[in-house]
C-alpha cells in the first residue's frame, strides 16, 4: 500500500514538482548537494524560488534535524522571533 502512496507523496514531501523551475532559474545542484532554503518556513521565510540555495547534504541534514528536534514540540502557529547558534545571535 505505500508503495502505491508514494508518487502522491514525493511532491508533498520533497516539492519535487519546484525542481524544473529551479534549474529554469540556474539554480543546479553541485556534487553532495540538495536543494534547501536559505531560511526555512519554520523560521519564517516563504517557499519560493528566491528563497532555495543548493546546500551540501550533510550540512542540510545537521541542521534541519536541529531546527525540528527544537521546534517540534511548540504549538502550531507559534512564531519563533529568535535564532542562536552556539548562544549568540548568527
Amino acid at each position: 500500500m505505500l508503495a502505491m502512496s508514494l508518487p502522491k507523496k514525493l511532491d508533498e514531501w520533497f516539492l519535487a514538482e519546484l525542481v524544473p523551475t529551479l534549474l529554469d532559474a540556474r539554480i543546479v545542484l553541485g556534487k553532495n548537494e540538495c536543494y534547501d532554503y536559505k531560511v526555512p518556513p519554520i523560521l519564517g521565510d516563504k517557499l519560493e524560488v528566491a528563497n532555495i540555495e543548493p546546500t551540501d547534504i550533510a550540512v542540510h541534514q545537521g541542521l534541519v534535524s536541529q531546527n525540528h528536534e527544537q521546534a517540534r514540540n511548540l504549538p502550531e502557529g507559534t512564531k519563533i522571533i529568535k535564532v542562536l547558534v552556539d548562544g549568540d545571535e548568527p
